[in-house]
């Protein structure tokens, strides 16, 4: 949202020159607080215009004005037009008002309550270099565990998000808030026969990922690009981060798993959960068609029961 605000209460003015001769004509027609009583003579400045600034000096009475010429050329005047109403919106604005169409677009009746937490231990990781990135976490509940672990390289992320370019270390929060999404995913999986809106717990040692999924907003990019994927998914599934910071020499099994370093859980090779860029980055359900000599796991068929209950 930090885009379109900015937009709606940014200047709304429009730049005009004027000669340096008729200067001392333009301040006779400002009043003390800086409004046009009339068009000067010669000019096409618009009547009861507000003066916003002189080059790039501020001004909010008449008192800021210069009493001479700043230059011996023209001068770049800001006026604000009381008759303009239309708001130029750039593209980021743009982005956002289509991201809140498609939000909105699926609204569901929403409950005072708060969402109950689910109950887990959670923890997620990210790591980045140069010219590849991991990300890696594990969900466990009192009847389940999954875990993830993916490494792609900077090919790969760029397909996604071309913004990101250089080295991709710098962008490291960027990929700590991907990876908590991905530990939502899973935990969704988990709860998908009941479609019911739950918190849930987790935790990052990152400070910008922790700050920025708790609020869902940011006004860094490409930051912010990354938790309106988190938010977009969010809103979808009807799910609420809680993140709480977890220092980085206990985040232990969550930073192994962001490193493709697996063999710690080699035991548990069932419980994984594939992840791909293409899944975070649509922040949409995935859907997926299998044989029907298929052996589903136990957990899914439990699932199955449980709705059609």
């Amino acid at each position: 949202m930090a885009p379109l605000y900015k937009d709606l209460h940014s200047c709304k003015g429009t730049l005009h020159s004027i000669s340096p001769n008729m200067w001392g004509t333009f301040l006779d027609c400002l009043d003390n607080n800086a409004k046009l009583t009339r068009t000067p003579a010669g000019s096409w400045l618009p009547r009861n215009a507000q003066l916003l600034e002189v080059g790039s000096l501020k001004i909010a009475s008449k008192a800021d004005v210069p009493l001479v010429p700043p230059s011996h050329k023209h001068q770049w005047l800001r006026l604000a037009d009381p008759h303009r109403s239309e708001v130029h919106l750039r593209h980021e604005s743009k982005f956002v008002l289509a991201w809140l169409q498609h939000c909105f677009a699926h609204e569901q009746p929403r409950s005072l309550r708060t969402a109950p937490r689910m109950h887990c231990y959670s923890a997620a990781d990210a790591f980045a270099d140069t010219h590849r990135m991991g990300i890696g976490g594990w969900i466990s509940t009192a009847d389940a565990f999954l875990w993830f672990s993916a490494i792609f390289s900077a090919e790969e992320v760029r397909k996604q998000w071309p913004q990101l370019q250089g080295s991709l270390q710098p962008y490291i929060g960027c990929f700590e808030s991907l990876a908590q999404l991905a530990l939502a995913q899973c935990s969704w999986q988990l709860l998908r026969s009941k479609q019911i809106r739950f918190v849930l717990p987790t935790a990052s040692d990152n400070t910008s990922a922790e700050s920025g999924l708790n609020k869902l907003f940011s006004t860094a990019e490409p930051l912010g690009t990354f938790l309106r994927l988190a938010a977009a998914w969010a809103h979808l599934h009807r799910v609420q981060f809680e993140v709480e910071h977890l220092a980085g020499e206990k985040n232990v099994w969550a930073d192994k798993l962001s490193r493709g370093s697996t063999a710690f859980l080699q035991h548990r090779t069932a419980d994984k959960v594939e992840v791909t860029l293409a899944q975070l980055a649509s922040a949409s359900h995935c859907v997926t068609l299998h044989d029907h000599a298929l052996a589903w796991p136990q957990r899914l068929l439990d699932a199955q029961h449980a709705m059609l209950k």
